[in-house]
């Protein structure tokens, strides 16, 4: 399943992600700027994962040359797929130069909130979901679009580490 339900729980060593100075993190080509509140996590089945005390962001990088007839895909059709995939029955929305869906999962009999945005780069589709608990998820929401749309791609990445050696810069797919 490409959707991740993971608890994220309250850690004093965490300060305010609202608050904290604003911190660069870079995975696999992709650039997020969030806050220093915020550490690396380790998340099975995620191409990357990063947590603060009150909420969490797992990345996941699906290459086109794992996709049938991926690199032929637009984002849109990707984002079907995946809501497919995982049996989710949601509304995507394009909002701010970003497309994205929203929704709730519990885990542990506690819900949490999704917001799940996508991206295409020149090998790969990111999916990156912020979560946090549904009770804080209106307060942390605007956050989450932020840092969204903070997310760029090192075209120099590309060049060097794919395959079919890409030459054009990336860009994230509401700019293409």
């Amino acid at each position: 399943s490409l959707l991740l339900v993971v608890t994220v729980t309250g850690c004093g060593m965490f300060s305010d992600p609202k608050t904290a100075d604003p911190k660069d993190f870079t995975l696999e080509g992709l650039t997020i700027t969030l806050t220093d509140a915020f550490r690396n996590l380790e998340v099975e089945g995620a191409t990357g994962g990063y947590q603060s005390k009150d909420c969490a962001l797992f990345l996941i990088k699906e290459p086109f040359d794992l996709l049938e007839n991926g690199d032929e895909l637009t984002l849109e059709e990707y984002v079907e797929r995946v809501k497919t995939k995982n049996g989710i029955d949601v509304e995507i929305k394009t909002e701010e130069n970003l497309t994205y869906f929203e929704r709730t999962a519990s885990a542990d009999g506690v819900e949490f909130g999704y917001y799940s945005v996508f991206y295409q780069a020149p090998d790969a589709f990111w999916l990156l979901q912020f979560t946090c608990e549904t009770k804080d998820y209106e307060e942390y929401r605007p956050y989450f679009v932020n840092w969204a749309k903070t997310v760029t791609f090192d075209a120099a990445y590309f060049i060097i580490f794919s395959k079919a050696g890409h030459a054009e810069p990336a860009r994230p797919a509401f700019c293409m």
